[in-house]
């Protein structure tokens, strides 16, 4: 499985969350390949080149829980940790088109809480939410939207999780 031609800046709020993070920048770009690999025809892979240009980078910022719950306030009027939010360029009315998808906030300690809490090995759920952010990058949504919408989302990730599963 090739690497897909992206720029991912990979950056972490401190060392903590540095050890904490299992995923490598290479394996992060392997999962974007993936998730590319099985849209590369769909209408919302054609629709993010529309609005961003063709797809060349990513940021992933890692954080802890008051990190991401200070952004959730901010930016989405929430008052809870969560184990990732994306912050996608598609909706931007100031987008460039440069090829920037956005970034994508993941909160470790949510993460770690949430494999032990679905029985989920740790490294998995990392994965799921990476792949998970991605997609909502592409354009693809799971609240406030039909539930064969959800569904499609869901069943995406699932099938790109078993793939990396086998390469990764």
């Amino acid at each position: 499985m090739s690497v897909v031609k992206l720029d991912l800046t990979l950056s972490f709020q401190d060392a903590e969350q540095k050890a904490l993070f299992p995923l490598k920048q290479s394996q992060l770009k392997k999962i974007v390949g993936v998730v590319f690999k099985e849209l590369k025809s769909s209408a919302e892979l054609e629709e993010t080149v529309k609005l961003v240009g063709a797809p060349s980078s990513i940021g992933v910022y890692v954080c802890d829980d008051f990190e991401i719950r200070q952004m959730q306030i901010r930016y989405k009027n929430l008052k809870r940790a969560t184990d990732v939010l994306s912050f996608c360029t598609r909706d931007d009315p100031n987008n460039d088109r440069s090829g920037y998808l956005g970034d994508i906030v993941v909160s470790v300690e949510t993460v770690i809480r949430n494999a032990k809490r679905y029985k989920r090995p740790v490294l998995e759920e990392y994965r799921r939410v990476f792949i998970h952010s991605v997609l909502h990058l592409l354009g693809f949504e799971h609240v406030g939207v039909s539930a064969a919408r959800r569904n499609r989302m869901r069943k995406i990730e699932k099938r790109v999780l078993g793939l990396i599963k086998k390469s990764l």
